[in-house]
């Protein structure tokens, strides 16, 4: 996923047994990111259908333009502050610390 949303450029998932980190994730009615994001940044396959990579990667290659255009869709609902998140988060925490100075006077 990262490759993708630093290039702009699709990339082809095979859908190995998921990580899960939290045995009770689908207890939570939201699908992981992990999960969502796989239609959108390219496309996925099955380890049983490895036959069929090269035309996943044609397919990939001939819209790579309509990907980059999902990917930018994607960061822009999704990520914040892009090129700005250390500016954007300093001032986070120097108003926390400003706030806690004053609180303890």
């Amino acid at each position: 996923m990262e490759y993708s949303f630093c290039t702009h450029k699709p990339v082809l998932f095979i859908n190995t047994p998921m990580k899960i980190m939290n045995p009770e994730y689908d207890r939570i009615d939201v699908v992981p990111i992990n999960i969502e994001i796989r239609d959108i940044v390219g496309c996925n396959i099955s380890p049983k259908e490895l036959d069929k990579i090269p035309e996943k990667i044609e397919y990939l290659f001939a819209n790579s333009e309509m990907f980059a255009e999902k990917i930018r869709e994607y960061e822009e609902a999704q990520v914040y502050n892009i090129g700005h998140s250390a500016e954007v988060g300093g001032r986070y925490v120097a108003t926390q610390l400003l706030e806690r100075t004053r609180n303890k006077k």
